[in-house]
């Protein structure tokens, strides 16, 4: 009986401390020669994701491009990668506001690269641009833009190659976010332009009827913008490089008001010009009502709320009524028209309770990134200027790629 006892006590014995460690050890160099091998099989999936992941950004860029007659495209124009970072990037550059190549790229807009680092897209813009890998947009166009650092103030300086001469841009970090934060949010800096340039050539239009007083005012106000450019009276482009130059002038106006003040503004409240501006002061005080329009128009709450069109009494939402007048806008050639038509959009949509409510939950934060899109224009527009945006306007595609490219 005790030998059986003794047999029952052996079977039931566990491991000894020793055994253990053995066992542990031996696991430990398993996993240790088995990990290199697993996270090379990881790395080498997550490359081939890259890889096919740029395939897709240059197909869609290449296919946009032909979309849009683009071509004899620099060879950087597409994006390689190299020593995982992204040495060359794709921006699609004509592509930012037609969505050519947004639809080229459709279901890959939420892949990210994993091992390669330095793309991002931009959804809000539609284009693939540099995140924390490379310092330099290449535009379908040719034109580059490189960083070269941000200061301690803030501000990132950029240098534009465009046409075989290089402009050096500023811009404020704190302005641009603040910009994207707000009015950003409802229209990007590109269709922000786009929609300063129907004002641009509204504005045209509408200065040939300025009583002579005023025109004089306005052109000797102006005429740095215009000298910026190399441009004259006697330059066959100079009406419509005045009225480009209006927008500049505009910019910098409105940048010398607080928030509280552009506020106020378009809120109900008065529009006081300020010293030196008095022949651009009817001009940006019509602007600013009509950005502040235009942020509300393209907002969820423009896209829903209802307006009636005083000219034909049909009610319509709210961006449907600002998208016909800025149709008509880049049409009219009757001056009076066109200030009559930008004036009743403005008090159309400003009397409207939508508008108010909109105003009041937002309203401060649409003027605080106005401000800083308008102090953004003011502080680069020598650069501006002399890069032909006075002849060109502020809807040419090399403008709207590289201030989208800033701000985002």
């Amino acid at each position: 009986m005790k030998q059986n006892s003794s047999t029952e006590k052996g079977k039931n014995r566990g491991f000894t401390l020793v055994e253990l460690i053995v066992v542990i050890a031996i696991l430990a160099i398993l996993a240790a020669v088995a990990y290199p091998v697993y996270t090379g099989y990881i790395k080498k999936a997550q490359e081939a994701a890259d890889l096919a992941l740029l395939g897709a950004v240059n197909e869609a860029f290449r296919s946009a491009c032909i979309d849009e007659g683009i071509s004899g495209l620099p060879e950087e124009a597409v994006a390689t990668l190299s020593n995982k970072k992204v040495s060359k990037v794709t921006v699609a550059g004509a592509d930012n506001f037609n969505d050519s190549f947004s639809r080229y790229f459709q279901g890959n807009e939420d892949k990210k690269f994993n091992v390669y680092e330095g793309l991002l897209y931009n959804k809000e813009q539609g284009f693939y641009g540099s995140m924390n890998g490379g310092n330099t947009f290449i535009f379908a166009d040719g034109s580059r833009l490189t960083n070269k650092g941000t200061g301690a103030d803030g501000n990132t300086t950029w240098t534009w190659e465009k046409d075989g001469h290089t402009y050096e841009i500023v811009i404020n970090e704190a302005e641009a976010e603040a910009f994207n934060n707000s009015f950003g949010k409802n229209i990007s800096i590109g269709g922000l332009m786009d929609e300063v340039n129907n004002v641009a050539g509204a504005a045209q239009v509408q200065m040939k009827s300025l009583p002579p007083v005023m025109y004089n005012m306005m052109k000797d106000e102006l005429a740095p913008y215009l000298a910026m450019a190399g441009i004259d009276e006697s330059s066959p482009d100079y009406e419509q490089a005045l009225a480009n130059a209006l927008v500049l002038g505009t910019a910098e106006m409105l940048s010398e008001y607080s928030v509280e003040e552009l506020y106020d503004a378009v809120n109900g409240g008065s529009f006081a010009v300020k010293p030196g501006h008095f022949g651009v002061g009817t001009a940006a005080g019509l602007a600013l009502n009509y950005s502040a329009v235009t942020g509300y128009a393209n907002s969820p709450d423009g896209k829903t709320n209802m307006v009636t069109d005083p000219s034909t009494g049909e009610e319509m939402t709210v961006q449907q009524y600002y998208s016909e007048i800025s149709a008509k806008l880049s049409t009219v050639s009757n001056a009076s028209e066109a200030g009559d038509l930008v004036k009743q959009m403005n008090e159309t949509i400003m009397k409207s309770a939508g508008y108010k409510s909109y105003m009041a939950v937002n309203g401060e934060d649409d003027m605080a990134g106005l401000l800083a899109a308008m102090k953004s224009i003011n502080s680069n527009s020598e650069a501006l200027a002399e890069s032909g945006v006075l002849t060109s306007g502020f809807g040419d595609d090399s403008v709207k790629d590289v201030l989208g490219a800033l701000f985002s």
